[in-house]
């Protein structure tokens, strides 16, 4: 009742009076409220950008520092990015070469560095879903991320090696590509490492298991058509036959028994 008889009187005394000015008042009054909505939205999905960005780049400087890498470059340029290395050794196999293992929560980054300490072989793997660092090379004039593309989108073609291996405690898969020029003609590999995390089905283990054996066409077909690699690596384009065949057979990534120590 009170709010109503209120009313009446306003509008007895200043509507009535003046109906120009005060409904002047109430549209400018009414626009500031929409305004200050309109702002309130603004804000909120700033906010939710921010936000959206804060996750999606948390790993950005990681991701631009791994971009940075390349065979043949000082190793030391690597330390001066991630710091000092977890390990640092003279080879176990191959004399005259040393390796240096960085472990970072969400990835494992190893490197082959000759005796003037040139990088030769380096290899990325992945210890975190989330963690998607982009390739070395584009595909197709593209950029493609670790953890996110299949092997077919890599190449489309067949690897020119492929090499499979299991035991009791671990299975792995390495494919070797060449892409020429566009590839800066250094060789790529792409793969299952043991020592990543585990994102592998049923179907696909037992692909591996039978490639160990027998690299067979439609069985390699079949493997790669979905099949997204945990890890890759990167050979220099000069080094020697002997360097080569080795990595080009040998497990991706860092070794599964060393990496447990790190888990």
């Amino acid at each position: 009742m009170y709010s109503i008889e209120k009313f009446l009187k306003w509008y007895k005394t200043k509507f009535v009076k003046k109906p120009i000015s005060v409904m002047i008042i109430t549209i400018v009054a009414i626009l500031t409220g929409i305004n200050t909505v309109f702002d309130t939205a603004s804000h909120v999905v700033s906010l939710g950008h921010s936000t959206i960005n804060l996750f999606t780049d948390k790993y950005k400087e990681d991701y631009q520092k791994l971009n940075e890498i390349r065979t043949g470059m000082n190793a030391d340029y690597v330390g001066k990015l991630f710091g000092p290395p977890s390990i640092s050794r003279k080879h176990e196999y191959l004399k005259g070469y040393f390796e240096r293992l960085y472990v970072k929560d969400q990835f494992f980054l190893y490197l082959v560095t000759n005796e003037d300490n040139s990088i030769k072989y380096y290899s990325v793997t992945q210890r975190m879903n989330d963690f998607n660092p982009y390739f070395p090379i584009e595909i197709a004039g593209r950029k493609k991320q670790l953890g996110k593309t299949k092997l077919v989108e890599l190449n489309n073609n067949s690897p020119e090696f492929v090499m499979a291996d299991m035991s009791s405690k671990f299975i792995s898969y390495t494919e070797t590509n060449y892409y020429g020029n566009s590839g800066l003609y250094k060789y790529y590999q792409f793969g299952y490492a043991p020592a990543g995390i585990t994102q592998i089905s049923d179907q696909q283990n037992s692909d591996i298991h039978y490639l160990v054996d027998n690299i067979d066409p439609i069985v390699l077909h079949r493997f790669r058509q979905t099949y997204i690699p945990n890890s890759f690596s990167v050979i220099d384009e000069e080094v020697e036959e002997d360097f080569f065949n080795y990595y080009k057979e040998s497990m991706i990534g860092i070794d599964y028994f060393e990496a447990r120590g790190y888990n």
